[in-house]
């Protein structure tokens, strides 16, 4: 995945209301995404890496907790991220 700098010019419309809202964007293959999805992306993917390496050193090779860990994460950072974000 490629990403490119930071363009905080464009506006990005807030679902759900009809107002304007001015977030940071990040071009990844030419779509502009909130900064904040692209955080929360990442935030998930840690707590995935970090989880599955936690349960495979502990002796089980279950990927499910890394998953279930890796969406609550995701979802509560996407979430926290964007009412952050719309407060700016």
């Amino acid at each position: 995945m490629t990403a490119l700098p930071t363009n905080s010019s464009r506006p990005a419309r807030t679902p759900g209301s009809g107002n304007r809202a001015t977030h940071s964007t990040v071009d990844v293959f030419g779509v502009a995404w909130p900064l904040y999805k692209v955080e929360a992306l990442a935030a998930g993917l840690v707590a995935f890496v970090v989880v599955l390496t936690l349960t495979a050193l502990a002796g089980a090779v279950a990927p499910a907790p890394a998953i279930l860990s890796a969406a609550g994460v995701t979802a509560a950072a996407w979430c926290t991220l964007r009412s952050a974000s719309a407060r700016r």
